[in-house]
């Protein structure tokens, strides 16, 4: 029992005190070693705009830690134009410039135009560094995407827990639960459309699956002791979860559909934040088999356990 509450303890400490009358605000502290310096111009009618489409693309480099931006001599510059049409629509374009050569002979890599409302303007901004950050490290962008988080708000002794979700650089923030009890570990389905959460609602620990669109949510896992750290399978139709229904803290699968149980870790150790491999094949947790927290490795195949940290 000692350890369930240990476990409930680390897994509350987890939740930082935040302001919600205010923007989620990110803060970059470390960025990639041999940060590619990249110049963005500032857009011409950006600044006339409802959103100033440069500073965002801006930004969104900037914090994603893979470039330097500078007004120097680069390879690569982005410039743009903004342009009211009227009737709440802008037109929006942009180039991505090979500028090793100076301005005057620069080369275009990419170029593309949008029409879009007032109020898609961040969105399409997002968009464009998306393409830019492709194209030049060859990897997806995530500046189009959304993060999910727990806000708390203390006043006195008293405390509420919101779970919002956001544009990925905290702007546009909206409630999806608001509680008096703990929420915590939200996850987000493969597809996008679902978040699994844990909530203490009844001061019990539950897992829920709440569609983003609707607002609608489904108790998936309701068990005696801790029902915690839901982490979605790639195919979106399995849940990796942690249960104590049987004393300690394992690893379990739940199938979402049948809402069957296969165990996955069985013994008297702390398992716990277990994650799918991209394969399905195994699974990826914490334990304290070996007298600290360490990552181990369960293959669903056979049920075989390797250790992975050492550290």
């Amino acid at each position: 029992m000692r350890k369930i509450q240990i476990l409930l303890i680390m897994l509350i400490a987890m939740l930082m005190p935040y302001s919600a009358s205010a923007m989620l605000n990110m803060e970059l502290t470390r960025g990639v070693a041999g940060a590619i310096p990249i110049n963005v111009v500032p857009f011409p009618g950006a600044d006339m705009s409802p959103q100033n489409v440069s500073t965002i693309v801006t930004n969104d480099l900037q914090n994603s830690g893979r470039f330097k931006l500078t007004s120097g001599s680069v390879d690569n510059t982005v410039v743009g134009k903004v342009t009211a049409l009227g009737g709440d629509r802008y037109e929006v374009s942009f180039k991505l410039l090979d500028t090793l050569q100076g301005m005057s002979n620069a080369k275009t890599l990419l170029s593309k135009k949008f029409t879009v409302s007032s109020r898609e303007l961040r969105g399409v901004s997002h968009h464009i560094s998306d393409l830019v950050y492709q194209h030049i490290t060859g990897t997806r962008g995530i500046f189009s995407t959304k993060i999910a988080y727990v806000v708390v708000q203390r006043s006195g002794d008293r405390a509420r827990y919101l779970l919002e979700v956001s544009d990925q650089d905290g702007y546009n923030p909206r409630p999806l639960l608001n509680s008096p009890e703990p929420i915590m570990s939200p996850s987000w389905s493969p597809n996008g459309k679902q978040i699994a959460y844990v909530s203490f609602e009844n001061k019990l620990s539950r897992i829920y699956v709440q569609n983003v669109i609707t607002g609608s949510r489904t108790l998936v896992s309701s068990y005696p002791g801790i029902n915690g750290a839901p982490a979605w399978s790639p195919d979106g139709r399995k849940l990796a979860v942690v249960l104590s229904k049987g004393g300690s803290p394992n690893i379990y699968i739940l199938d979402l559909s049948s809402r069957s149980l296969k165990q996955v870790t069985n013994d008297f150790y702390i398992n716990t934040e277990p994650a799918f491999a991209p394969n399905m094949r195994s699974i990826l947790f914490t334990s304290n088999r070996s007298g600290g927290p360490q990552i181990y490795q369960a293959n669903l195949g056979n049920g075989s356990i390797s250790r992975l940290s050492f550290d």
